[in-house]
């Protein structure tokens, strides 16, 4: 005996407009709840109790959107100098794994800034520089540890010099062991340092308060405050953290001047206007 009801057909279609009709409705939800950057902007205008209260009133994946977004300092940052502030507990709602990748992309984006990029970068070539970055020093660990301070023996010599505050160098008996090689080297450097110096002066010159003081704090971002357990989950990484932290570092503030000197045809390093782009980092 058939069974009555609806013919099977009709209850395929009947399922297939359900999962059509709640595929936009999540659609229609998501674009509800999304909040891009001029409304953060007219956010930050908001006078500081009004802005707590605004904040508070947001949703998770508002709150998220603006975290990420403030990862980077933004263009509007002169509208208000303590942004950061004003959205202090934002970062609690996020799950521990988005707040190490947001975390990530505020660092790699402050070396970024302090080696000559605009303010904020470009957030695709963020994107690229962190997956590379995360292949490169994933492949650098797999060094034994007495391998890798040998690959990196300037690196670790600094970083072992900085801890030890009251060693003193005999610097004219040291130049007189130096090569060579050693000392063109050393003037490679020191050269290097005071061109890296200049520029820093140039770009400050005519900077606000508020500007400069986040120049500075990019400037002062590095992998350390990432902490060491967790660098070395993200970099799935089993040793050597502080060498390679400051490693990892050098890679990108080098990669982000090279491709800054690859803009002329001096290779010089200049106040740029527009931020560098992942074409130009795959030039690097």
């Amino acid at each position: 005996m058939k069974r009555k009801g609806r013919p099977r057909k009709l209850e395929k279609h009947i399922k297939t407009d359900l999962k059509l009709n709640k595929r936009d409705k999540n659609k229609r939800e998501k674009a509800k709840k999304s909040i891009d950057q001029s409304e953060i902007a007219e956010i930050c205008k908001l006078p500081l109790e009004e802005m707590k209260e605004k904040a508070l009133s947001l949703d998770i994946s508002q709150q998220e959107t603006i975290y990420q977004l403030l990862s980077q300092p933004p263009n509007w940052i002169k509208e208000t100098a303590n942004l950061h502030e004003n959205f202090p507990d934002l970062s609690k709602s996020l799950p521990s794994h988005q707040k190490v990748s947001s975390k990530i992309t505020h660092i790699i984006s402050s070396i970024m800034i302090s080696a000559g990029d605009v303010m904020p970068p470009n957030p695709q070539t963020v994107q690229i520089l962190t997956e590379y970055i995360h292949k490169f020093i994933k492949a650098e660990s797999l060094l034994p540890p007495n391998e890798l301070k040998e690959k990196y023996s300037k690196l670790y010599k600094k970083l072992q010099d900085s801890k030890d505050l009251e060693k003193e160098i005999a610097f004219e008996d040291e130049l007189e062991e130096e090569s060579d090689e050693e000392m063109k080297e050393m003037d490679r450097e020191a050269n290097l340092s005071f061109e890296r110096l200049e520029f820093n002066d140039l770009r400050t010159k005519d900077m606000n308060p508020e500007e400069y003081q986040q120049f500075s704090a990019c400037r002062r971002t590095n992998f350390n405050s990432l902490g060491k357990k967790k660098f070395l989950k993200w970099s799935s990484c089993q040793h050597s953290f502080e060498l390679l932290a400051q490693v990892a570092w050098e890679k990108i503030y080098s990669m982000a001047e090279n491709a800054i000197r690859k803009r002329n045809h001096e290779g010089k390093l200049t106040i740029q206007s527009t931020a560098i782009t992942p074409e130009e980092l795959e030039l690097v």
